[in-house]
């Protein structure tokens, strides 16, 4: 740990990575992409099967009747709840090949620099900057670093326990990014 740059070396386990993947602000909004796709697509396909009714049987058929709105909030429901669970699997799977890809057992390496103000994720080659874009939790075991938006955006996570030189570097860091940049640690429940 040099006076300026603060290097930290830790295992990263699976469970906390895909805690932290799962966490993560692009998987949390895909949700509300599924569920408001859903609320867009089902009053679509009640009212084209009404006007495909209405085709076939020659008679008016009333498209908002009472049984067509308990049907159109049942298949709102289910679908939400498929479009969901598929969610979180192909999450999964994603989250699991990224940490095979990228640390896979072997050791998280990250290099703080206080005069630069930035994070560097050095197994990636990825320089993170202290800015209004990256976002500090800490749970009960880790802290989550996420930065940026989208499916670009760099996450990491810096484990609580470890050594005394881990405690130390790691105690170096968030008071630098508290007192110094000003950033705001939030609680978050995993």
């Amino acid at each position: 740990m040099e006076n300026n740059r603060i290097d930290l070396e830790y295992p990263l386990q699976e469970r906390d990575y895909m805690s932290l993947f799962m966490n993560s602000p692009t998987v949390k909004s895909l949700k509300w992409y599924v569920l408001g796709g859903m609320l867009i697509l089902i009053p679509i396909f009640h009212l084209l099967m009404s006007i495909l009714n209405t085709s076939t049987n020659r008679e008016q058929v009333e498209i908002w009747d009472p049984f067509s709105i308990v049907l159109i909030f049942f298949l709102y429901i289910v679908t939400s709840l498929v479009g969901l669970r598929r969610l979180k699997s192909k999450a999964r799977i994603q989250g699991k090949a990224n940490y095979e890809r990228l640390y896979g057992g072997r050791h998280f390496l990250l290099t703080y620099d206080r005069a630069e103000a930035e994070f560097f994720l050095r197994k990636q080659q990825v320089r993170v900057p202290v800015n209004k874009n990256l976002s500090v939790y800490s749970t009960t075991k880790n802290y989550f670093f996420y930065s940026g938006k989208g499916m670009n955006g760099a996450i990491f996570l810096i484990p609580k326990d470890g050594s005394e030189q881990h405690k130390v570097g790691l105690q170096a860091i968030l008071d630098d990014l508290t007192m110094k940049k000003g950033m705001e640690i939030r609680e978050m429940e995993v």
